[in-house]
């Protein structure tokens, strides 16, 4: 699996939850993708003002912790 490869399982996966979010005020933004010690992997956040929801797909694992954060604070 590669990069591109994890970029297309995240993006699957915000489709689905698209319909929940979208609706509250979430937006999806891709934040980067790329290969680290954990191998490929594609991150994004959904973003509605200071509330972001970080999601993680790596190769290896499958899709990561997911992390909340709110302005200054990040809980995952």
């Amino acid at each position: 699996m590669n990069p591109e490869d994890c970029k297309q399982q995240l993006n699957e996966f915000v489709q689905k939850l698209n319909p929940i979010l979208n609706p509250l005020g979430f937006v999806f933004e891709v934040s980067g993708s790329g290969v680290a010690s954990g191998g490929p992997f594609a991150a994004g956040f959904y973003v509605n003002g200071n509330k972001k929801i970080g999601l993680i797909y790596r190769s290896i694992a499958g899709f990561g912790s997911v992390n909340y954060e709110y302005l200054q604070t990040a809980v995952s």
